[in-house]
C-alpha cells in the first residue's frame, strides 16, 4: 500500500469537510505540516550556517597602557578602550595591527 500524496486546495478541503471525512482532513493537513517544518529546517541549516560560524576580529587600544590587542568582541567601557578596527578573519586584524602607528 502506497502513500498518496494529495495537494490541500480549498476546493478539497471543503469536499472533505462536506462529506463529514475530518480524519482524511487532519492527515492532508499533518502530511503538509510536516513537509513544510522539514523544508524550514534545511533552508535555515543552510541559510544561517555562513552566518553563525562568521566572527569579526577589532582592533582596540587600551587608552591607559597605550597598548593594541585583538579581541572578538567589541569592547564595552569606551572611556579605557577604543576601537581602531574591525575586520572578518584574524590574519587581517594581524596585517593591520602591524600597520597601525598608534599601536607601536
Amino acid at each position: 500500500m502506497t502513500k498518496q500524496w494529495r495537494l490541500l486546495t480549498p476546493a478539497l478541503a471543503y469536499t472533505i469537510v462536506r462529506r463529514g471525512n475530518l480524519r482524511e482532513l487532519g492527515k492532508i493537513m499533518k502530511s503538509h505540516v510536516l513537509a513544510l517544518a522539514a523544508l524550514a529546517a534545511i533552508g535555515f541549516g543552510v541559510f544561517a550556517a555562513p552566518v553563525l560560524a562568521s566572527e569579526t576580529f577589532y582592533i582596540v587600544l587600551d587608552n591607559n597602557t597605550g597598548k593594541c590587542f585583538l579581541a572578538t568582541t567589541a569592547p564595552s567601557r569606551m572611556t579605557r578602550y577604543t576601537t581602531l578596527g574591525s575586520y572578518e578573519t584574524k590574519a587581517a586584524a594581524r596585517r593591520a595591527l602591524a600597520k597601525m602607528k598608534q599601536c607601536k
